[in-house]
């Protein structure tokens, strides 16, 4: 019973993945090209494992991406050149990057400015903690 459920299933239900949709404004048909030889070159490299199809995945995975970037280039070109009372998009555009930075920037100590994970923690830390005799504070 279970194999007879389990060959229904291999059979009839799709189990491929779905790749993401190329249907925004600034994919044209050359962009959508590019995007499927890439995607179909990286399938062969990993199912040969051919040094000779790996560079040819890179070759086309660097086309696909300097076709992107001139697509969106245009793309922007258009919108700022476009008619100004419908430039809803370009507002969206412009708001989009302004999100807050992730992580911890350099911090300076003394004249110093200090990139090193460990670093960045111990002057933190020093920032944060104070010692009181033998017992340390918590600051909030």
């Amino acid at each position: 019973m279970w194999t007879a459920l389990t060959h229904i299933l291999d059979t009839h239900v799709p189990s491929d993945m779905s790749t993401v949709q190329l249907n925004k404004s600034l994919f044209n048909t050359e962009t959508k090209r590019a995007t499927r030889r890439k995607v179909r070159a990286h399938k062969k490299a990993r199912r040969t494992n051919k040094q000779r199809d790996w560079e040819r995945f890179r070759r086309l995975r660097r086309e696909a991406q300097k076709v992107c970037r001139q697509a969106y280039d245009q793309h922007i070109a258009d919108l700022v050149s476009s008619d100004p009372s419908s430039n809803k998009r370009l507002g969206a555009l412009v708001k989009s990057p302004r999100c807050d930075q992730l992580g911890v920037f350099p911090l300076k100590a003394g004249d110093i400015l200090h990139s090193d994970p460990k670093m960045k923690a111990e002057i933190q830390f020093v920032s944060v903690f104070t010692a009181e005799g033998n017992i340390l504070l918590y600051l909030k």
